[in-house]
């Protein structure tokens, strides 16, 4: 198994963190601060990967056992794992959405329709 933690689990919490990152996105849009919130998501997800993958560099905790400690895995091996792989489907999807809105944005600028 890939991830120390249960392939139902992991979809789940994948589906509530992209569903969350989305509803954000769309809300900053909306606010017209969709750049801010991408460079916020952008900084977590780093800061996110950089501690996992610390602890695994450094075998803090052993926290380098979350590929292969199901089904005993501690918080920390589990959390581990997520922030190795979450983190930066979550940095891509906050930069695919910064382009996206810019694109958008540009589009309707009405300073393009002479």
């Amino acid at each position: 198994m890939l991830l120390a933690v249960s392939s139902a689990l992991f979809l789940a919490v994948t589906a509530g963190v992209l569903v969350a990152v989305a509803g954000l996105l769309y809300w900053s849009l909306r606010k017209g601060r969709l750049l801010a919130a991408s460079l916020v998501l952008f900084a977590l997800a780093a800061v996110a990967f950089g501690l996992a993958y610390a602890a695994v560099d450094t075998g803090y905790r052993d926290a380098d056992g979350s590929l292969d400690c199901y089904p005993y895995c501690t918080a920390l091996q589990d959390a581990t794992a997520f922030g190795l792989f979450l983190a930066p489907v979550v940095a891509v999807v906050a930069a695919f959405a910064s382009v996206l809105g810019a694109l958008v944005r540009r589009r309707a600028s009405p300073r393009d329709r002479s």
